[in-house]
């Protein structure tokens, strides 16, 4: 029975061809030129996987998933075969993708000025990373820019409100008093203490007044007042 909790993922890979050929040069006494030449093309295979010709961001979800999917073989062939491949000839291989993860992760985060995808990016790493881990690929270095990128988060987050507020005050003269005509659309407005006074246009006789001192008049069913929010 295989090992790892992700082991039933490649259920359905065929690993036969692979024993097969390692049995062979085994027999023919050239096991260890196999296991060389067997980690030779998977780096070569690995730097291919980590090249990335796109912006980390619109291709973030596939390249991860073929590292993914890249160290799941390793793990399985290390874990059901003999001489193929070593635990410190997968570590070494993981220890590279690891930095060039690193670095793809990190230079994303300082480019990325959307909140939301860097969200997307850090969630989808996350699991990632539970995948990995769950065959006792050493993560924490990933997870350690995850919990760091906090910060960044906030720092967008708050970045686009400046840039919507500002958008908004800048597209208002400020002279439009905001018109109100239920209890309901009013009570927001007192609350914030702007003065408030009666459309001259209600049957009531016009006024000033300070939100937080004098009431809304009553109003008669049926027949709203509009009140206006004095700047």
């Amino acid at each position: 029975e295989e090992e790892g909790s992700m082991g039933g993922l490649l259920s359905d890979l065929d690993m036969t061809p692979l024993y097969r050929a390692h049995h062979i040069f085994q027999t023919l006494g050239k096991g260890a030129w196999f296991q060389s030449s067997y980690l030779n093309n998977r780096r070569q295979q690995m730097t291919t996987d980590l090249t990335i010709s796109k912006a980390f961001v619109d291709v973030y979800q596939s390249y991860l998933n073929q590292l993914v999917g890249f160290f799941l073989v390793e793990d399985r062939v290390l874990r059901t075969s003999s001489g193929i491949t070593t635990g410190s000839a997968v570590d070494g291989l993981w220890e590279s993708a690891l930095a060039q993860i690193k670095t793809a992760l990190l230079g994303a985060y300082e480019r990325l000025a959307d909140p939301n995808a860097l969200l997307l990016i850090k969630d989808f790493v996350h699991l990632v990373c539970r995948a990995l881990a769950a065959c006792s690929f050493h993560v924490t270095p990933v997870e350690e820019i995850l919990n760091n990128g906090r910060s960044r988060y906030h720092e967008l987050l708050l970045s686009n409100a400046v840039k919507q507020y500002t958008e908004v005050i800048e597209g208002d003269d400020l002279r439009s008093p905001l018109r109100v005509s239920t209890e309901q659309e009013l009570q927001p407005v007192r609350e914030t203490g702007l003065p408030l006074r009666l459309d001259s246009a209600s049957p009531a006789k016009a006024v000033l007044a300070s939100a937080s001192t004098v009431p809304a008049p009553a109003q008669e069913p049926g027949k709203g007042k509009e009140w206006e929010a004095v700047e």
